[in-house]
């Protein structure tokens, strides 16, 4: 399936037995203990996420469990050979994944974003539609109009690239996922690089150089802190129209203009 030229492959009931298994054990934790309250990546709300690898390696707690090490196996067996055969990539890796709980009190929201961690982003429903209202949806432009909701049970994955802008809006009940982030290879796992930017950049993808824009100008994801090599990114994609980079363009530009004042 796709939108507007941003692909994404939705595989209905791909490993359902097993997600349900998943899915068993996480009522156990409904005290929230092992849902950690850090920062969230996107907009720095506590994210209620339980992480099973970080950067490749089972992290503490439920990462190091039998449960932990029972989804990563799966991962590898069951989803990764599709994966890379999908998105021609024979060297990725499931590098981080995590276990995310919206409901009432905690989280409802994800706001649309893109995937700056991931070479390709892996989405298990862990919940069924009926369980809750809303969900995932994929955003075509910067209009709100253009957003899908995804429709997605227990057992369904959702595969897609970093171009993909997306997020999560549940109006009611609670929905489980598991997320995975896909690194390109061991070595970017590894090192927490997103070296995927810079080819695609370099290729005239507006996204792409959108996003590079970002990342010098945080200095993250192995690019270095270079506020021209920002302004020049921004630049090239908003010569393509691309709104979100015209905004940081500006954006910089008059924040230039004022300290020069």
């Amino acid at each position: 399936d796709g939108d507007a030229g941003r692909s994404f492959a939705l595989l209905r009931g791909a490993i359902r037995p097993w997600a349900r298994e998943l899915r068993s054990s996480l009522e156990g934790l409904a005290d929230g203990s092992a849902f950690g309250t850090h920062a969230d990546e996107v907009d720095g709300l506590p994210a209620y996420e339980a992480y099973l690898l970080l950067r490749g390696k089972h992290s503490a707690g439920l990462g190091a469990s039998s449960d932990g090490t029972r989804v990563v196996e799966a991962l590898d067996q069951e989803i990764m050979p599709f994966l890379r055969g999908q998105y021609t990539c024979d060297a990725c890796v499931a590098c981080t994944a995590f276990l995310r709980r919206y409901r009432q009190g905690e989280r409802l929201l994800n706001p649309n974003h893109f995937d700056m961690e991931a070479f390709v982003t892996i989405v298990v429903a862990l919940s069924d539609s009926s369980e809750h209202g809303g969900g995932l949806y994929v955003q075509s432009n910067a209009s709100a109009q253009s957003r899908r909701l995804l429709t997605m049970d227990t057992g369904d994955v959702l595969m897609h690239q970093y171009d993909l802008n997306h997020g999560v809006a549940v109006s009611s009940g609670m929905r489980y996922s598991l997320v995975v982030w896909v690194a390109s290879n061991r070595q970017a796992c590894a090192d927490g690089h997103s070296p995927w930017y810079a080819d695609d950049a370099a290729r005239g993808d507006a996204d792409a150089q959108w996003n590079l824009g970002h990342l010098h100008k945080r200095g993250e994801r192995g690019y270095a802190l270079n506020s021209e090599a920002a302004l020049e990114w921004y630049r090239k994609s908003a010569l393509q129209g691309h709104p979100g980079a015209m905004n940081n363009l500006a954006l910089m530009l008059e924040e230039r203009s004022a300290s020069d004042e």
